[in-house]
């Protein structure tokens, strides 16, 4: 994973906060879409949260069959090891 600082133009940015002497604090990512994406596969995180904050726009994630809907100002929070994903909707 690269710094923030080194791609501040791309549409999609992760930087590993453990390897930067953060203990705990395992990643943090920044995704800014200007058009939608194919959707995000079901995956899981062992170990730890995922929390994601929707700055705005719109976009669904789906957990154990249950779609959720989020909007811009909503907060999503999945628990370690809790398989998630975007379904059949686009990122």
């Amino acid at each position: 994973m690269k710094p923030l600082s080194q791609q501040p133009r791309a549409s999609r940015l992760e930087m590993d906060l453990a390897a930067r002497g953060l203990p705990g604090a395992v990643c943090l990512g920044r995704y800014h879409y200007r058009a939608a994406q194919p959707g995000l596969p079901e995956h899981s995180h062992a170990g730890m949260l995922e929390i994601c904050y929707l700055v705005k726009g719109r976009q669904t994630y789906e957990v154990g069959g249950r779609a959720w809907r989020l909007r811009g100002g909503d907060v999503f929070v999945t628990q370690p090891g809790e398989r998630h994903g975007t379904g059949l909707h686009p990122e």
